[in-house]
């Protein structure tokens, strides 16, 4: 049930030039009287006279991501049938329920509220408004090692029961077993953004653009992310940043995200016998920018990681090079100079 906050609130935007309709009621979808006098005031003449009208919906982080998806739908759905009404001909570019992306991107804690973010935005437009999905999808995967192994000096002792004395065994040899178990285990090639376990880390972002004039009005981002198997054995879940984007109201954005993960505890022993490491986490970075001043979205991307294993990036459903190539198996021992928990 819609819990009362008071009188509607409303404002003319200029960055990017639009109306917002904010301090919708808690779970409520109605226009309040402010909305609408404030509409037929800054919006109904402009309608009237054939401009178009996207409309997005938002919500504050009160109850699930589901709900508020929901919930944005609804405040879009209650605003249309007002425009209907006062402008039966209405010309209508694009509707989207963004629900609480827009508050979470904004840094606003789970299950806070915000007035600004129980809202509906209106753009107006002469020339049709677009909209469009870009996927950016990043793997980092185990190739092929061979004989790219690396250098390992000195000597482990490792327990051999039933003896109660460790022998001295050459890191290199334990090295050397360990690459061609992972190559038995691993030999990845991906050749397309399929969210199929065929890599170690996979973190993939939905942009939904709205766009009109060679500017961008909205960028919203939706991670997804993954680790793959080994084996049996599935490691931690990954870990990532949120999602920046940059600049609004502008003929492009910019936008970066940092994803890490590291191996199942099962699985780290292993390493640990070959050499005490601290440098458990590999990790990507991916660093782009999407251009809509010709008209339609250009998206350029890279991505760079740990010097072990490989990483590579896809737009939408097409890889795009460089990849960044695979260092030798022994770099998973070379620890970040700055977090020495990461990879180099």
């Amino acid at each position: 049930m819609a819990r009362p906050t008071g009188r509607g609130k409303a404002e003319v935007r200029t960055s990017p030039p639009s109306l917002l309709l904010f301090n919708f009621d808690i779970d409520g979808d109605g226009l309040k009287e402010d909305h609408k006098t404030f509409l037929r005031e800054q919006a109904i003449p402009q309608l009237r006279a054939g401009s178009g009208v996207s409309v997005i919906g938002l919500a504050d982080r009160l109850g699930s991501a589901g709900h508020n998806e929901e919930l944005s739908k609804k405040r879009v759905a209650r605003t249309l049938e007002f425009l209907l009404q006062e402008v039966p001909d209405l010309k209508l570019d694009q509707v989207s329920g963004f629900g609480e992306a827009a508050a979470k991107r904004e840094g606003e804690a789970d299950n806070t509220a915000s007035e600004r973010f129980r809202a509906v935005l209106l753009f107006l437009s002469v020339a049709p408004t677009k909209s469009k999905v870009v996927t950016v999808t990043a793997k980092s995967f185990i190739a092929f090692i061979g004989g790219n192994v690396g250098v390992m000096p000195g000597m482990a002792l490792i327990p051999l029961p039933p003896s109660p004395v460790p022998i001295p065994v050459p890191r290199q040899k334990l090295l050397n077993v360990l690459a061609s178990a992972t190559d038995l285990q691993f030999n990845e090639n991906p050749l397309n953004p399929a969210k199929d376990k065929h890599y170690r880390l996979f973190s993939s972002v939905k942009f939904s653009l709205v766009f009109e004039g060679g500017k961008i009005l909205a960028a919203v981002p939706l991670m997804d992310t993954d680790v793959g198997k080994e084996g049996p054995i599935q490691p931690p879940p990954l870990i990532v940043s949120p999602v920046t984007v940059s600049p609004r109201g502008s003929s492009f954005v910019t936008f970066s995200w940092f994803g890490k993960g590291l191996p199942d505890p099962l699985v780290e022993p292993g390493f640990q016998a070959v050499r005490s490491r601290t440098s458990v986490f590999i990790w990507h970075i991916v660093e782009g920018k999407i251009d809509v001043s010709s008209g339609v979205p250009v998206t350029t991307v890279s991505i760079r990681g740990s010097q072990f294993p490989s990483h590579r990036v896809f737009v939408d459903n097409t890889f795009i090079p460089p990849q960044q190539p695979q260092g030798p198996f022994s770099n998973l021992w070379n620890p970040d100079p700055i977090d020495n928990t990461k990879v180099r």
